[in-house]
């Protein structure tokens, strides 16, 4: 099963940016159809003069909205590359741990942030790279939503949900997986895309 696109535009939940994408599309072709019945019953020149001038504010508008919507995007994915790579430094702390006490951090969501805040340095770039501990020990990442640690026998990684703000959806951000097998080399590569079945 394919996953759905979700729609991004900062601060407005992905139904609502559907919505006004859709209306967005919808405006030009309307305002070309009356423009074009009336165009033949305008007898003045002023009249068409108007008309024209209108029709050219009314695609000027459409094509910032345009490459607005198209910065948007390729500043996500900026972001989510820098969240990437950060995520994969949080996943490699979790699995240092795992070969100094022979299993990943575990327990509430505070006290794994705790655990990981012993790497001094290395967990301070959290910060540096826009990830936020609030005053609970809750660690949120650039977008402003608390990642999510997955911490099992076997397996520890760490995740974000993406500019959407929303969990298990086609933008959300994880680290490298860090498995019990694995090596205990520093993360090589950014955080990869999770996409939803």
């Amino acid at each position: 099963m394919h996953p759905a696109t979700v729609v991004v535009i900062p601060g407005i939940p992905p139904e609502l940016a559907i919505l006004i994408l859709l209306i967005l599309t919808l405006i030009p072709f309307t305002f070309v159809f009356v423009f074009l019945s009336a165009w033949a019953n305008w007898k003045s020149y002023e009249s068409k003069r108007r008309a024209l001038v209108f029709l050219h504010g009314l695609l000027a508008t459409c094509v910032i909205i345009g490459c607005y919507l198209s910065s948007q995007k390729s500043t996500h994915r900026l972001e989510s590359e820098i969240v990437g790579e950060q995520l994969d430094e949080l996943g490699f702390m979790m699995k240092v741990h795992f070969n100094d006490t022979g299993g990943y951090p575990s327990g509430t969501h505070s006290e794994i942030v705790e655990i990981l805040s012993e790497f001094g340095p290395v967990f301070q770039r959290t910060e540096e790279r826009g990830f936020r501990v609030d005053e609970n020990g809750v660690l949120h990442d650039v977008w402003g939503t608390p990642v999510r640690f997955v911490s099992t026998e076997n397996e520890g990684r760490v995740d974000s949900a993406g500019p959407d703000k929303r969990f298990d959806t086609r933008d959300d951000v994880t680290s490298q997986r860090e498995s019990a097998s694995s090596g205990s080399q520093p993360p090589a590569a950014t955080g990869q895309k999770v996409f939803s079945e």
